[in-house]
């Protein structure tokens, strides 16, 4: 198996520690990948197909994702980049953090 990533978000029943033991059954060759219970995607991003179909009961978290995957993975970068500096969100203060999210 190749090196694996795990997903930027830690999202409960994330499937990153196995991995290797659902990808076990995947036929060799996989066109199309449905993964009908995503969550954090890590077994989407850890799939290489042609085709991802990403679906979770959560639709904040597929939001997210579409966010993330409109301007690309850099431009998304540079925006949450710019919005922490704008915020001046820091692990040290919550204060910030609620600002933010009201």
């Amino acid at each position: 198996m190749n090196a694996v990533h795990k997903s930027a978000d830690e999202y409960i029943g994330n499937k990153y520690r196995i991995i290797g033991q659902i990808q076990k059954w995947f036929p060799a060759n996989i066109d199309l990948m449905a993964d009908i219970f995503c969550g954090s995607c890590d077994v989407t991003f850890n799939t290489k197909v042609s085709e991802h179909i990403a679906n979770d009961l959560n639709f904040f978290v597929i939001e997210i994702y579409r966010e993330f995957q409109e301007p690309g993975i850099d431009t998304a970068v540079e925006r949450i980049d710019q919005i922490i500096r704008d915020w001046n969100l820091t692990k040290e203060d919550k204060g910030a953090y609620e600002r933010f999210r009201a």
